[in-house]
């Protein structure tokens, strides 16, 4: 019978698996003892149907690695969703020994014999046929998984986009505006020119990232109250859909100065006569003049020039390129942008420092997390991978992917 027929293979005794790894050997070569074929399943098989279709054929992992992951042994993995390998089982079918391999993504295949792509192909084919055959089994397995959904944090991509505008502003202003007034080579000087050009280009950077810093800095702490109260709302206002859905859509300063009412874990409620209050509102009512690009000439004054009929006279002397761009720099404010970053920062502090300590040590691991999971059905919030990827990788002169397998055999 092939080695292509899974109702064949036979999982490998678990003392010969234990022997293998006492004396090194490798199973998984061809006859003369040459490394054998190797498949990367990355997109016609799903990890979780075939992880819980070998469990509901042959119970629980029994490969090498998933042996080390189950001996508390000091200097072995410990299952870590950050693993290279997650699980793995050894089986053979008659005299060709099988290793399937589950990393985060793909599944590796390693047989001990020389493999074309139609035998690879036919294994997929026939594994497929055979998750039919015990769908029901593989179903009771998969019954036992906890389903996590994985999503983007808006706080935390907010936040790395804040970061990035608050950096270059910080950078411009320690070097800061530097322009020398018009010499005897007068406007035509090649230095001069050199100059206008930098002026040009620092005012104009300098203002783009301070007007989306500025846009950002509440939207900032708006992700950061609303990915709080995701975390903390307490349990009728969460479960109830009708509720819920209310008390997303109510007024942001309400949402402030209910939060020990309405979420778990405040010690006490928002002090709303605070100065970090107090400024925090402030430059999210000024958010709105920068969003709808209001007119406000007297706020938006660059200088005062005076005009005795169509004579322009300026209320101040000097350079008039020179005194233009320091003018406008004036009105960008770098630093009142900065400050305005800073204090949505304390707010937010200021809103931790309110929560348990227990919680506010949970509250801040999961808020800065850019991909963390959801478990639907517990209402419960997680951080589902480390601070690193990992992957393995076996080199493509021995192994071959799902996806660039050729079907000789179709017609």
């Amino acid at each position: 019978m092939a080695w292509t027929d899974v109702k064949s293979w036979e999982p490998v005794g678990h003392e010969q698996v234990l022997q293998e790894m006492s004396d090194g050997s490798s199973p998984v070569t061809d006859k003369d003892g040459a490394p054998g074929s190797a498949l990367s399943i990355r997109s016609r098989i799903k990890p979780v149907d075939l992880y819980s279709h070998l469990i509901a054929r042959f119970g629980e992992p029994n490969g090498k690695q998933s042996l080390l992951l189950s001996m508390p042994i000091d200097g072995t993995p410990t299952p870590n969703s950050g693993n290279i390998v997650h699980w793995d089982f050894e089986l053979y079918s008659g005299d060709t020994r099988i290793m399937i391999t589950g990393l985060t993504r793909e599944i590796h295949v390693f047989v001990s014999r020389q493999v074309e792509d139609d035998e690879w192909l036919l294994l997929i084919r026939n594994l497929k046929i055979d998750f039919g055959v015990h769908a029901k089994a593989k179903s009771a397995i998969q019954a036992r998984f906890e389903k996590w959904i994985v999503f983007a944090n808006p706080f935390a991509a907010i936040a790395e986009a804040c970061a990035g505008l608050h950096e270059r502003i910080v950078d411009a202003q320690e070097i800061r505006f530097s322009f020398q007034a018009m010499g005897d080579e007068g406007f035509n000087s090649d230095d001069y020119q050199k100059q206008l050009n930098a002026a040009a280009e620092r005012a104009n950077g300098i203002y783009a990232d301070c007007l989306q810093l500025r846009m950002l800095t509440p939207v900032l702490g708006e992700a950061f109250i609303n990915m709080l109260t995701a975390l903390t709302a307490k349990a009728d206002l969460r479960d109830d859909p009708n509720k819920w859905l209310a008390y997303r859509k109510s007024a942001f300063h309400s949402k402030l100065e209910n939060l020990a009412e309405d979420c778990d874990g405040f010690s006490r409620p928002l002090d709303t006569d605070s100065e970090t209050y107090k400024k925090f509102m402030r430059i999210r009512s000024r958010r709105n003049d920068l969003l709808h690009a209001n007119v406000l000439p007297e706020a938006d004054k660059l200088e005062l020039v005076y005009f005795d009929d169509k004579t322009p006279l300026h209320a101040e002397a000097g350079d008039i390129f020179q005194r233009f761009w320091e003018q406008y720099e004036a009105w960008v404010n770098p630093q009142g942008a900065i400050d305005d970053y800073e204090d949505v920062h304390l707010f937010c502090i200021e809103i931790e420092n309110h929560l348990e300590p227990q919680l506010k040590r949970e509250a801040r691991l999961v808020v800065e997390e850019k991909f963390p999971g959801y478990d639907q059905s517990r209402k419960r919030f997680g951080i589902l991978w480390p601070d690193h990827l990992v992957h393995f990788m076996t080199g493509p002169q021995f192994i071959r992917y799902d996806d660039q397998l050729e079907d000789f055999t179709a017609s």
